[in-house]
C-alpha cells in the first residue's frame, strides 16, 4: 500500500462517517460529518476538531468558509500538500531520517502528519543520537497510548512506530556485525597475502644463495 494510499485509509473524510451533526464553529461532536457538507468537507474528528479532506484540520473560521464543499481533487492535493509539509518537518527534527528504513520513515511520517512525533521530543532526541531501543520505549511512554478513551487505531499507529523503530535497531546491529566480520575477513586475507609474500622473498633469497653457491664451485673447479 503506498503512503498516500495509507494516510487516506488511516486518516479517513467526510463521506465514511455514518452520524451528522449541526456546524458548531471549530469544535463539535467527535467523529460526526458535519450536515450538507460535501463528500470530502466537513467532519469533526475523533477530537472533536473541526477537519476537511483527510485529515486536514481547519484553523480559522475565515479558512472553513472555503472548504465546507471541498471536492474530492482538491482534497488529495491539500493531502500532497500535507505530506510535503510534514516531510520536510520530519526532516528538521530528525536530519538523518533518510538513512532510515522505508518502514520506519513512514511509520513517522504517518505519526508526524498526526502530531505525535513532534510531541514526543525525548523520543527524537534518542533517536537521533541512536538510542534507539530506548526511544521505541519512550515512544509509548505517552498518556494518550496509556489512556483507555484512545482508539485501538490510533494505539496501533503509535505501536508501529515503536515496533519499526526496533526493527532499525536490529537491523543496525546486523549491519555492524557484518562490517565487523568484513574487516575480519579482509585482516585475515591481508594476513595471508603478507605471509605468501615473505615466503616468496624467502624461496627467492634461498635460490639467490644457491644459486650464488653453484657459480663459486664452477670457478674454483
Amino acid at each position: 500500500m503506498s503512503l498516500v494510499s495509507k494516510l487516506k485509509k488511516l486518516e479517513g473524510y467526510a463521506g465514511l462517517l455514518k452520524k451528522t451533526t449541526k456546524f458548531t464553529g471549530l469544535t463539535g461532536t467527535p467523529n460526526s460529518r458535519v450536515a450538507g457538507s460535501s463528500k470530502h468537507g466537513f467532519y469533526y474528528d475523533s477530537k472533536g476538531k473541526l477537519t476537511t479532506g483527510f485529515g486536514d484540520l481547519v484553523e480559522t473560521m475565515e479558512e472553513a468558509s472555503e472548504k465546507l464543499f471541498l471536492t474530492e481533487d482538491k482534497a488529495n492535493e491539500g493531502l500532497q500538500k500535507h505530506i510535503q509539509e510534514k516531510q520536510q518537518l520530519l526532516k528538521k527534527l530528525i536530519p538523518g531520517v533518510d538513512s532510515l528504513n522505508p518502514r520506519l520513515r513512514n511509520a513517522l511520517l504517518v505519526e508526524t502528519f498526526r502530531g505525535s512525533v513532534p510531541q514526543s521530543k525525548k523520543t527524537i532526541s534518542k533517536i537521533n543520537k541512536g538510542n534507539l531501543l530506548e526511544a521505541a520505549k519512550e515512544f509509548l511512554n505517552n498518556a494518550e497510548y496509556r489512556s483507555e478513551g484512545t482508539s485501538s487505531g490510533i494505539k496501533s499507529r503509535m505501536l508501529e512506530v515503536s515496533e519499526a523503530i526496533k526493527e532499525q535497531h536490529q537491523s543496525n546491529m546486523e549491519r555492524k556485525q557484518e562490517e565487523f566480520n568484513q574487516g575480519a575477513r579482509e585482516a585475515q586475507e591481508l594476513e595471508v597475502r603478507s605471509q605468501e609474500q615473505k615466503q616468496q622473498d624467502f624461496n627467492k633469497k634461498a635460490m639467490g644463495i644457491l644459486e650464488s653457491r653453484k657459480i663459486k664451485r664452477k670457478l674454483v673447479s
